[in-house]
Formats: structure tokens, C-alpha cells, sequence
């Protein structure tokens, strides 16, 4: 699917690509904060043309965030419901209102991002017993297979390394994408229990392994960044 957008429109796109986001980020003054990547540099009245045209052409839909983390569908937007909700002092049903593609939005994406889902790692966590709980999963077994052992040397973790490669079925690296299947390693993540002295030798190749994890990490689509 290929569709003709404007910087601004692929700008907000392209941000919501991975993870939902509350319209008000759009207009914090901070929004490097929030997002991680390049600020839009966009006005008022552009941010308010872009979002109005992707929710009429069925690329962006709209969720209610709650306290309880209950996400209620709201569909598309109007303009002026696009305004209020862009507001933070906004109250009622459009505070807080989260962006996200829609599987036509999704499709639009991809078309202009060209994803390569072989290599997306997507590491899972949660705090257990005062230690970190890590799920990774890929699509492509050798990309997992290596990663798993960057990721041994690197925090010189063994753990990584024996933990067990599954296979799994159908699996959604985002919240709008679906994958046939993937794999995946789970393991407890290990502190050194003692500060660790590292040579000049040893702390340039840990800086080369965090690259490398870095790299593998953003590979799989220069361009979502």
C-alpha cells in the first residue's frame, strides 16, 4: 500500500509505528523526553492538519488511557475532537487519549518504512524477587542465536547463553503486526555481586559489544528512528 504523506503526517506515523502515545506528547514543548528521536518541528496548525487528515483516512484511531491501564476504543477523531484531546487540561473521555496505527496504518507504514521483521528483537521484562525477568523474542532463530550470545559476553552473564531457544506460533512484535512465528529465550538476569575493576582492554570491547547490541537492536528498520 502506498500513500502519499507530508513530513508531518509521516513524522506522527513513524512514531506510533511501535508503541501507542497520548496525542498531548505531540504538543510537550519536551517531547524528546517522551519519544527518543528527532523533535517534528512542526506548528500548531500543521500537528492539527496532520492528525486531522490521518484519522480521516483511516490511519490513526484513537484509545481512552485509564488508572487501570484499561485501554477503551474511541475510533477516529474529529478535528475539534483532535484539539480538545491535545489539550492536557482536557477533561472527560479525550484526556489522555492515546494514537495508534490501525492495520491500514500499519500497512502505510511499512510501505514507506520497508521493516525487515526477520531481524526485530523484542525484549519483554519485569521485576521478580528483586531481579530482572527477560523474555526476547525474534523471528529469525541465528539473529536470536547470536544475539543471545552478545548479550552473555556483554553482561557477563552465562545465563543468556544455556537459556533454551523455543519456538512459538503466531507472535505480535507490535501491537498492529502479526508474524507466522517466532523464538524465544527466557531467562533470569544475574548482578555481578562484587564492583567489577574492568582494564582498558576490557571496557573498549564491553563498549564494542553494547554497539553491537545497539546495532542489532535498530537494524531491522533504519528508518523508524
Amino acid at each position: 500500500m502506498q500513500v502519499s504523506l507530508t513530513p508531518g503526517e509521516w513524522w506522527i506515523l513513524n512514531s506510533a509505528a511501535l508503541i501507542k502515545f497520548p496525542l498531548t506528547f505531540i504538543v510537550d514543548p519536551e517531547l524528546w523526553v517522551h519519544y527518543n528521536r528527532r523533535m517534528h518541528g512542526l506548528e500548531p496548525f500543521i500537528i492539527l492538519d496532520s492528525l486531522e487528515r490521518l484519522f480521516a483516512d483511516g490511519l490513526l484511531e484513537a484509545e481512552q488511557w485509564t488508572s487501570q491501564d484499561v485501554e477503551i476504543h474511541l475510533g477516529s477523531l474529529s478535528r475539534d475532537e483532535i484539539r480538545q484531546a491535545l489539550d492536557p487540561e482536557t477533561k472527560g473521555e479525550l484526556w489522555r487519549a492515546q494514537y495508534c496505527l490501525t492495520a491500514k496504518g500499519g500497512a502505510a507504514w511499512e510501505a514507506f518504512a520497508r521493516p525487515y521483521w526477520e531481524q526485530f528483537l523484542l525484549e519483554e521484562g519485569r521485576v521478580e524477587e528483586d531481579s530482572m525477568i527477560w523474555n526476547v523474542t525474534a523471528a529469525d532463530r541465528k539473529w536470536l542465536e547470536y544475539y543471545r550470545s552478545l548479550l552473555s559476553t556483554d553482561n557477563k552473564n552465562e545465563v543468556p547463553a544455556t537459556s533454551s531457544i523455543v519456538e512459538i506460533g503466531p507472535w505480535s512484535p507490535t501491537y498492529w503486526k502479526s508474524l507466522p512465528r517466532g523464538f524465544r529465550i527466557h531467562y533470569r538476569e544475574t548482578d555481578e555481586t562484587e564492583p567489577y575493576a574492568y582494564s582498558v582492554e576490557e571496557a573498549n570491547k564491553k563498549q564494542l559489544l553494547f554497539s553491537g547490541l545497539c546495532s542489532m537492536r535498530d537494524s531491522w528498520c533504519p528508518g523508524a528512528r
